[in-house]
Protein backbone atom coordinates (compact mmCIF):
# COMPACT_ATOMS: atom_id res chain seq x y z
CA UNK A 1 0.00 0.00 0.00
CA UNK A 2 2.74 2.48 0.97
CA UNK A 3 4.53 1.82 -2.06
CA UNK A 4 1.35 2.69 -4.60
CA UNK A 5 0.97 5.65 -2.56
CA UNK A 6 5.21 6.82 -3.50
CA UNK A 7 3.90 6.02 -7.15
CA UNK A 8 0.83 8.54 -6.87
CA UNK A 9 3.10 11.21 -5.39
CA UNK A 10 5.55 10.39 -8.12
CA UNK A 11 3.17 10.41 -11.21
CA UNK A 12 1.80 13.91 -9.71
CA UNK A 13 4.91 15.19 -8.55
CA UNK A 14 6.03 14.53 -11.94
CA UNK A 15 2.85 16.20 -13.38
CA UNK A 16 3.78 19.61 -11.36
CA UNK A 17 7.10 20.04 -12.87
CA UNK A 18 5.78 19.24 -16.19
CA UNK A 19 3.23 21.55 -15.51
CA UNK A 20 5.95 24.45 -14.24
CA UNK A 21 7.82 23.35 -17.23
CA UNK A 22 4.98 24.67 -19.73
CA UNK A 23 4.84 27.75 -17.04
CA UNK A 24 8.73 28.50 -18.40
CA UNK A 25 9.95 31.39 -20.63
CA UNK A 26 12.10 30.17 -23.46
CA UNK A 27 15.08 32.11 -22.52
CA UNK A 28 14.45 31.11 -18.77
CA UNK A 29 16.07 28.55 -16.92
CA UNK A 30 13.90 25.53 -15.02
CA UNK A 31 14.11 25.09 -11.18
CA UNK A 32 16.21 22.23 -11.23
CA UNK A 33 18.89 23.97 -13.54
CA UNK A 34 19.62 27.66 -12.31
CA UNK A 35 21.19 30.21 -13.89
CA UNK A 36 25.23 29.07 -13.47
CA UNK A 37 25.87 32.87 -12.00
CA UNK A 38 23.24 32.27 -9.12
CA UNK A 39 25.76 29.57 -8.09
CA UNK A 40 29.03 30.88 -8.04
CA UNK A 41 28.42 32.70 -4.49
CA UNK A 42 26.95 31.15 -1.41
CA UNK A 43 24.10 32.88 -0.39
CA UNK A 44 25.22 34.14 2.46
CA UNK A 45 27.74 35.94 0.80
CA UNK A 46 25.15 37.93 -1.10
CA UNK A 47 24.05 41.73 -1.44
CA UNK A 48 22.22 42.84 1.90
CA UNK A 49 18.83 42.58 1.78
CA UNK A 50 16.16 44.78 0.69
CA UNK A 51 15.13 47.64 2.84
CA UNK A 52 11.23 46.86 2.98
CA UNK A 53 8.84 44.32 2.28
CA UNK A 54 7.95 45.12 -1.11
CA UNK A 55 9.99 42.50 -2.39
CA UNK A 56 9.75 39.35 0.52
CA UNK A 57 9.91 36.02 -0.41
CA UNK A 58 8.22 34.26 2.37
CA UNK A 59 7.24 30.77 2.59
CA UNK A 60 6.32 28.42 5.52
CA UNK A 61 7.31 24.67 6.06
CA UNK A 62 6.30 21.99 8.55
CA UNK A 63 8.63 20.84 10.90
CA UNK A 64 8.64 19.07 14.02
CA UNK A 65 12.26 20.46 15.89
CA UNK A 66 9.97 23.16 17.59
CA UNK A 67 8.49 23.35 21.37
CA UNK A 68 9.47 20.29 23.32
CA UNK A 69 11.57 18.28 20.97
CA UNK A 70 15.32 19.23 22.26
CA UNK A 71 15.96 19.97 18.53
CA UNK A 72 14.08 23.23 18.77
CA UNK A 73 17.24 24.30 21.33
CA UNK A 74 19.15 25.20 17.63
CA UNK A 75 16.78 25.33 15.15
CA UNK A 76 14.45 27.65 16.03
CA UNK A 77 17.48 30.28 17.21
CA UNK A 78 18.88 29.64 13.83
CA UNK A 79 15.34 30.25 11.59
CA UNK A 80 15.20 33.36 13.51
CA UNK A 81 18.95 34.59 12.70
CA UNK A 82 18.06 34.25 9.38
CA UNK A 83 14.98 36.00 9.37
CA UNK A 84 16.88 38.87 10.85
CA UNK A 85 19.80 38.63 8.42
CA UNK A 86 17.57 39.03 5.28
CA UNK A 87 15.01 40.64 6.94
CA UNK A 88 12.82 42.74 3.60
CA UNK A 89 14.28 39.60 1.48
CA UNK A 90 13.23 36.17 2.60
CA UNK A 91 11.17 35.40 5.62
CA UNK A 92 10.98 31.54 6.17
CA UNK A 93 8.07 30.80 8.60
CA UNK A 94 8.19 26.88 10.77
CA UNK A 95 4.28 25.57 11.26
CA UNK A 96 4.58 22.92 14.10
CA UNK A 97 3.98 19.26 13.74
CA UNK A 98 4.71 16.34 16.00
CA UNK A 99 7.70 14.39 15.02
CA UNK A 100 6.09 10.98 14.17
CA UNK A 101 3.72 12.68 12.13
CA UNK A 102 6.14 14.95 9.65
CA UNK A 103 6.87 11.95 7.60
CA UNK A 104 2.93 11.30 7.16
CA UNK A 105 2.23 14.92 6.42
CA UNK A 106 4.99 15.55 3.48
CA UNK A 107 3.75 12.44 2.16
CA UNK A 108 0.29 13.98 1.94
CA UNK A 109 1.50 17.00 0.61
CA UNK A 110 3.30 15.32 -2.31
CA UNK A 111 -0.19 13.90 -2.71
CA UNK A 112 -1.63 17.17 -3.11
CA UNK A 113 1.26 18.48 -5.43
CA UNK A 114 2.13 20.90 -2.26
CA UNK A 115 5.51 19.77 -1.22
CA UNK A 116 7.26 22.44 1.33
CA UNK A 117 9.98 24.02 -0.43
CA UNK A 118 12.47 22.93 2.52
CA UNK A 119 12.45 18.86 3.91
CA UNK A 120 14.42 17.34 6.52
CA UNK A 121 15.81 14.04 5.42
CA UNK A 122 14.13 11.27 3.06
CA UNK A 123 10.86 11.14 4.42
CA UNK A 124 10.71 7.75 2.83
CA UNK A 125 12.84 5.15 1.93
CA UNK A 126 10.83 3.80 -1.29
CA UNK A 127 9.78 6.93 -2.35
CA UNK A 128 13.26 8.65 -2.15
CA UNK A 129 15.64 6.10 -3.17
CA UNK A 130 13.13 4.57 -6.41
CA UNK A 131 11.25 8.06 -7.48
CA UNK A 132 12.80 11.35 -6.12
CA UNK A 133 15.76 10.45 -6.94
CA UNK A 134 15.86 8.75 -10.55
CA UNK A 135 12.87 11.64 -11.27
CA UNK A 136 14.95 13.94 -11.02
CA UNK A 137 12.66 15.94 -8.11
CA UNK A 138 15.49 17.54 -6.31
CA UNK A 139 17.48 20.54 -6.76
CA UNK A 140 21.04 20.26 -7.35
CA UNK A 141 22.60 21.33 -4.36
CA UNK A 142 26.16 20.55 -5.40
CA UNK A 143 26.63 24.39 -6.37
CA UNK A 144 25.35 25.42 -3.43
CA UNK A 145 28.19 23.92 -1.66
CA UNK A 146 30.99 23.54 -3.69
CA UNK A 147 32.77 27.10 -2.47
CA UNK A 148 30.86 26.84 1.05
CA UNK A 149 33.03 27.11 3.94
CA UNK A 150 31.51 24.40 5.94
CA UNK A 151 32.24 21.76 2.64
CA UNK A 152 35.55 20.73 3.37
CA UNK A 153 34.59 19.30 6.57
CA UNK A 154 31.47 17.41 5.33
CA UNK A 155 31.91 13.59 7.04
CA UNK A 156 33.18 11.99 3.17
CA UNK A 157 30.66 9.16 3.80
CA UNK A 158 27.61 11.25 4.05
CA UNK A 159 29.26 13.10 0.94
CA UNK A 160 29.62 9.64 -1.11
CA UNK A 161 26.26 8.45 -0.16
CA UNK A 162 24.64 12.09 -0.83
CA UNK A 163 26.57 12.52 -4.62
CA UNK A 164 25.62 10.56 -7.62
CA UNK A 165 27.74 9.69 -10.42
CA UNK A 166 26.97 12.22 -12.37
CA UNK A 167 28.36 14.49 -9.74
CA UNK A 168 24.81 16.39 -8.56
CA UNK A 169 24.57 16.79 -4.61
CA UNK A 170 20.77 15.34 -3.65
CA UNK A 171 20.49 16.32 -0.16
CA UNK A 172 23.04 18.11 2.56
CA UNK A 173 25.75 16.28 3.83
CA UNK A 174 25.51 16.62 7.64
CA UNK A 175 29.38 17.61 8.82
CA UNK A 176 28.29 16.27 12.22
CA UNK A 177 29.04 13.02 14.11
CA UNK A 178 26.49 12.32 16.45
CA UNK A 179 26.79 9.42 19.08
CA UNK A 180 23.89 8.01 21.12
CA UNK A 181 24.71 6.15 24.60
CA UNK A 182 23.52 6.60 28.22
CA UNK A 183 23.64 8.96 31.08
CA UNK A 184 23.24 7.28 34.62
CA UNK A 185 22.43 8.86 38.13
CA UNK A 186 25.63 8.02 40.13
CA UNK A 187 23.99 8.85 43.37
CA UNK A 188 21.45 6.17 42.66
CA UNK A 189 23.49 3.67 41.06
CA UNK A 190 27.14 2.40 41.20
CA UNK A 191 28.39 0.36 38.36
CA UNK A 192 30.39 -2.40 39.99
CA UNK A 193 32.14 -2.50 36.67
CA UNK A 194 32.77 -0.26 33.58
CA UNK A 195 29.54 -0.38 31.89
CA UNK A 196 31.13 -1.82 28.76
CA UNK A 197 32.38 -5.17 29.75
CA UNK A 198 28.99 -5.82 31.00
CA UNK A 199 26.22 -7.39 29.06
CA UNK A 200 22.19 -6.08 29.77
CA UNK A 201 21.30 -9.10 31.76
CA UNK A 202 24.55 -8.05 34.15
CA UNK A 203 23.80 -4.67 33.87
CA UNK A 204 20.42 -5.50 35.16
CA UNK A 205 21.66 -7.45 38.00
CA UNK A 206 23.71 -4.32 39.14
CA UNK A 207 20.81 -1.97 39.56
CA UNK A 208 19.10 -3.96 41.73
CA UNK A 209 16.14 -2.15 42.00
CA UNK A 210 16.48 0.85 40.13
CA UNK A 211 14.71 1.25 36.90
CA UNK A 212 15.48 2.78 33.36
CA UNK A 213 13.26 5.32 31.41
CA UNK A 214 12.01 3.62 28.74
CA UNK A 215 9.35 4.32 26.86
CA UNK A 216 7.02 2.77 24.28
CA UNK A 217 4.78 6.20 23.14
CA UNK A 218 6.00 8.29 20.17
CA UNK A 219 9.02 6.31 18.61
CA UNK A 220 10.08 4.59 21.75
CA UNK A 221 13.66 6.73 21.42
CA UNK A 222 14.66 5.80 25.04
CA UNK A 223 13.79 2.36 24.90
CA UNK A 224 15.19 1.99 20.74
CA UNK A 225 18.21 3.08 21.67
CA UNK A 226 19.25 0.42 24.31
CA UNK A 227 17.44 -2.66 22.00
CA UNK A 228 20.18 -1.75 18.76
CA UNK A 229 22.95 -1.74 21.70
CA UNK A 230 21.55 -5.20 22.53
CA UNK A 231 21.20 -6.15 18.70
CA UNK A 232 24.64 -5.11 18.12
CA UNK A 233 25.77 -7.46 20.79
CA UNK A 234 24.54 -10.70 19.74
CA UNK A 235 26.70 -12.74 16.86
CA UNK A 236 25.68 -10.96 13.51
CA UNK A 237 24.03 -7.99 14.42
CA UNK A 238 26.57 -5.54 13.64
CA UNK A 239 26.37 -7.02 10.08
CA UNK A 240 22.31 -6.61 10.15
CA UNK A 241 22.05 -3.17 11.82
CA UNK A 242 25.06 -1.87 8.97
CA UNK A 243 23.83 -3.36 6.01
CA UNK A 244 19.94 -2.64 7.19
CA UNK A 245 21.45 1.62 5.58
CA UNK A 246 21.56 -0.22 2.19
CA UNK A 247 18.64 -2.77 2.30
CA UNK A 248 16.17 -1.96 4.82
CA UNK A 249 15.73 -5.49 7.68
CA UNK A 250 12.59 -6.74 5.94
CA UNK A 251 12.89 -10.11 7.84
CA UNK A 252 13.13 -9.86 11.83
CA UNK A 253 13.76 -13.73 12.38
CA UNK A 254 17.41 -13.05 12.12
CA UNK A 255 18.96 -14.45 15.72
CA UNK A 256 20.34 -11.18 17.08
CA UNK A 257 16.87 -10.06 16.53
CA UNK A 258 15.35 -12.59 18.42
CA UNK A 259 18.23 -12.81 21.11
CA UNK A 260 17.75 -8.77 21.97
CA UNK A 261 13.87 -9.07 22.13
CA UNK A 262 14.37 -11.62 24.76
CA UNK A 263 16.73 -9.22 26.51
CA UNK A 264 14.52 -6.50 25.93
CA UNK A 265 11.87 -8.11 27.25
CA UNK A 266 13.61 -9.05 30.53
CA UNK A 267 14.60 -5.66 31.10
CA UNK A 268 11.10 -3.88 30.31
CA UNK A 269 9.51 -6.84 32.68
CA UNK A 270 12.34 -6.17 35.67
CA UNK A 271 14.02 -3.26 35.39
CA UNK A 272 11.39 -0.20 33.23
CA UNK A 273 10.26 2.74 34.68
CA UNK A 274 6.72 2.52 36.12
CA UNK A 275 4.09 3.52 33.52
CA UNK A 276 6.77 3.38 30.82
CA UNK A 277 3.79 2.09 28.37
CA UNK A 278 2.24 5.00 26.19
CA UNK A 279 4.80 7.14 28.08
CA UNK A 280 6.86 9.81 25.77
CA UNK A 281 10.02 11.24 26.07
CA UNK A 282 8.72 14.14 28.51
CA UNK A 283 7.93 11.27 30.60
CA UNK A 284 10.98 9.34 30.49
CA UNK A 285 13.15 12.61 30.79
CA UNK A 286 11.52 13.95 33.91
CA UNK A 287 11.38 9.87 35.51
CA UNK A 288 15.33 10.64 35.42
CA UNK A 289 15.04 14.07 36.34
CA UNK A 290 12.95 13.12 39.75
CA UNK A 291 15.42 10.39 40.28
CA UNK A 292 12.57 7.91 39.51
CA UNK A 293 15.02 6.16 36.82
CA UNK A 294 18.41 5.63 37.23
CA UNK A 295 19.70 5.61 33.35
CA UNK A 296 18.00 7.55 30.11
CA UNK A 297 19.53 6.71 26.78
CA UNK A 298 20.40 9.44 24.26
CA UNK A 299 22.37 11.55 22.62
CA UNK A 300 25.16 14.41 23.62
CA UNK A 301 22.01 16.76 23.40
CA UNK A 302 20.75 16.15 26.55
CA UNK A 303 23.39 17.68 28.31
CA UNK A 304 22.30 20.99 28.56
CA UNK A 305 19.21 19.67 30.19
CA UNK A 306 21.97 19.36 33.59
CA UNK A 307 22.82 22.56 33.53
CA UNK A 308 21.49 25.60 34.53
CA UNK A 309 19.08 26.03 31.87
CA UNK A 310 17.72 22.65 32.59
CA UNK A 311 17.26 23.83 36.60
CA UNK A 312 12.85 24.22 36.25
CA UNK A 313 12.96 20.50 34.96
CA UNK A 314 14.54 18.49 38.12
CA UNK A 315 12.88 17.18 41.47
CA UNK A 316 14.02 18.92 44.20
CA UNK A 317 16.41 16.02 45.14
CA UNK A 318 17.86 15.56 41.74
CA UNK A 319 21.86 16.39 41.81
CA UNK A 320 23.32 17.64 38.07
CA UNK A 321 26.77 16.87 39.30
CA UNK A 322 25.80 13.37 40.18
CA UNK A 323 24.88 12.25 36.45
CA UNK A 324 27.39 9.92 34.42
CA UNK A 325 28.08 8.86 30.97
CA UNK A 326 28.88 6.05 29.49
CA UNK A 327 28.62 3.67 26.72
CA UNK A 328 26.24 0.84 26.06
CA UNK A 329 26.55 -2.63 27.99
CA UNK A 330 29.28 -4.48 25.17
CA UNK A 331 31.20 -1.55 24.75
CA UNK A 332 28.64 -0.11 21.85
CA UNK A 333 27.44 3.11 21.07
CA UNK A 334 25.02 4.44 18.03
CA UNK A 335 25.48 6.43 15.25
CA UNK A 336 25.03 6.83 11.55
CA UNK A 337 27.47 8.79 8.72
CA UNK A 338 24.99 7.45 6.04
CA UNK A 339 21.27 9.30 5.09
CA UNK A 340 19.75 11.79 3.67
CA UNK A 341 19.46 15.67 5.22
CA UNK A 342 18.06 18.47 4.01
CA UNK A 343 16.86 19.21 0.55
CA UNK A 344 14.85 20.90 -1.75
CA UNK A 345 12.47 19.44 -4.17
CA UNK A 346 12.21 20.62 -7.85
CA UNK A 347 8.61 21.33 -7.85
CA UNK A 348 9.46 24.60 -5.68
CA UNK A 349 9.34 27.92 -7.28
CA UNK A 350 12.08 30.07 -8.26
CA UNK A 351 11.56 32.20 -5.87
CA UNK A 352 11.16 29.32 -3.24
CA UNK A 353 14.18 27.75 -4.30
CA UNK A 354 16.16 31.10 -3.88
CA UNK A 355 14.90 31.49 -0.31
CA UNK A 356 15.76 27.69 0.30
CA UNK A 357 19.34 27.66 -0.78
CA UNK A 358 19.76 30.93 0.75
CA UNK A 359 18.80 29.10 4.42
CA UNK A 360 20.69 25.78 3.72
CA UNK A 361 23.52 28.07 2.86
CA UNK A 362 23.27 30.09 6.50
CA UNK A 363 22.39 26.83 8.19
CA UNK A 364 25.28 25.04 7.93
CA UNK A 365 27.59 28.39 8.20
CA UNK A 366 30.58 27.88 10.60
CA UNK A 367 28.50 30.12 13.08
CA UNK A 368 25.31 28.32 13.56
CA UNK A 369 27.46 24.86 13.03
CA UNK A 370 28.63 25.61 16.22
CA UNK A 371 25.83 26.79 18.12
CA UNK A 372 24.50 23.99 16.49
CA UNK A 373 26.94 21.71 18.27
CA UNK A 374 26.95 23.57 21.55
CA UNK A 375 22.74 23.14 21.79
CA UNK A 376 23.32 19.11 20.40
CA UNK A 377 26.68 18.66 20.58
CA UNK A 378 28.76 16.00 17.84
CA UNK A 379 31.62 16.28 17.05
CA UNK A 380 33.43 17.68 13.46
CA UNK A 381 37.70 16.36 12.71
CA UNK A 382 39.51 18.72 11.75
CA UNK A 383 36.76 21.88 12.18
CA UNK A 384 38.47 24.97 13.47
CA UNK A 385 36.41 26.12 15.90
CA UNK A 386 36.85 29.15 17.72
CA UNK A 387 38.19 29.95 21.65
CA UNK A 388 34.93 29.88 23.01
CA UNK A 389 33.52 27.15 21.47
CA UNK A 390 36.79 25.17 22.85
CA UNK A 391 36.51 26.93 26.38
CA UNK A 392 33.05 26.09 26.64
CA UNK A 393 33.67 22.24 25.89
CA UNK A 394 36.37 22.60 28.54
CA UNK A 395 34.25 23.98 31.19
CA UNK A 396 31.55 21.24 30.81
CA UNK A 397 32.16 18.27 33.06
CA UNK A 398 29.55 16.45 31.66
CA UNK A 399 30.86 16.96 27.93
CA UNK A 400 34.41 15.46 28.59
CA UNK A 401 32.72 12.39 30.33
CA UNK A 402 30.41 11.63 27.30
CA UNK A 403 33.01 12.62 24.70
CA UNK A 404 35.77 9.91 26.74
CA UNK A 405 33.14 7.23 27.44
CA UNK A 406 33.90 5.64 23.73
CA UNK A 407 37.31 4.30 23.09
CA UNK A 408 39.74 2.97 20.26
CA UNK A 409 37.45 -0.61 21.00
CA UNK A 410 33.60 0.91 20.67
CA UNK A 411 31.57 0.03 18.17
CA UNK A 412 29.45 2.35 16.74
CA UNK A 413 26.33 0.93 14.85
CA UNK A 414 23.52 2.68 13.31
CA UNK A 415 20.63 2.95 14.95
CA UNK A 416 17.49 -0.08 14.95
CA UNK A 417 14.80 3.06 13.62
CA UNK A 418 17.70 3.89 10.49
CA UNK A 419 18.26 -0.12 9.63
CA UNK A 420 14.27 -0.67 9.62
CA UNK A 421 11.40 1.10 7.27
CA UNK A 422 10.22 4.23 8.52
CA UNK A 423 6.90 2.92 9.26
CA UNK A 424 8.05 0.23 11.41
CA UNK A 425 10.18 2.91 13.43
CA UNK A 426 7.65 5.03 14.50
CA UNK A 427 4.22 3.64 14.18
CA UNK A 428 4.33 -0.51 14.54
CA UNK A 429 7.44 -1.71 16.46
CA UNK A 430 6.33 1.17 19.07
CA UNK A 431 2.54 0.32 19.35
CA UNK A 432 3.67 -4.05 19.54
CA UNK A 433 6.01 -3.32 22.43
CA UNK A 434 3.59 -3.71 25.04
CA UNK A 435 2.25 -6.75 23.77
CA UNK A 436 5.66 -8.07 24.11
CA UNK A 437 5.88 -6.75 27.26
CA UNK A 438 2.80 -8.12 29.14
CA UNK A 439 3.66 -11.87 27.16
CA UNK A 440 0.71 -11.36 24.92
CA UNK A 441 3.59 -11.53 22.03
CA UNK A 442 6.76 -13.80 22.72
CA UNK A 443 9.95 -12.87 20.96
CA UNK A 444 9.13 -14.80 18.24
CA UNK A 445 6.19 -13.82 17.53
CA UNK A 446 6.91 -9.83 17.79
CA UNK A 447 9.68 -10.52 15.29
CA UNK A 448 6.84 -12.19 12.84
CA UNK A 449 4.69 -9.26 13.40
CA UNK A 450 7.37 -7.43 12.52
CA UNK A 451 8.21 -8.85 9.07
CA UNK A 452 4.58 -8.98 8.45
CA UNK A 453 3.88 -5.64 8.87
CA UNK A 454 7.34 -4.54 6.91
CA UNK A 455 5.33 -6.78 4.23
CA UNK A 456 2.62 -4.82 4.06
CA UNK A 457 4.19 -1.57 3.93
CA UNK A 458 6.26 -2.36 1.11
CA UNK A 459 3.97 -4.07 -1.26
Amino acid sequence: MKKIIAIILCVLMVAAIAACANDTPADTATPADPPAQEDTTTPAEEAPPAADDSQLIEVTIPHYKVGDNVGSLYFLPIVEKFNEQYAGRFRLNIEPIPQDMYGEQIMQMGLQGMLPVLIEGGVDDVWFDEFVVPNDLFVDLAPVFENHPTAPYFNADNVAFNTLPDGRLVTVPNPIMFTMQMFYNSEMWQPSSEVRYMNWRELGADLGGESIAFMTGSNAWTLMLPFTSMIAAQPGGVELLNNGLEERITDFSHPAIIAALEDLQYMMQNHAMPNFVGAGFPEAANSFFNNGSAIIANGFWMIGDFGPGGADNWGPDFNPDAVMASVFPGNIALGNNRGYNWWIPSTSSDEEIELAKAFLSFLFMPEQIEFWMTQMGGMIPGFPHTDEFLQHRAEDRLTGVFMGAADANTIIVPAFADAVYPSIAEHDFPSLLPLLFDGTLTPEEFADELTRLTAEATS
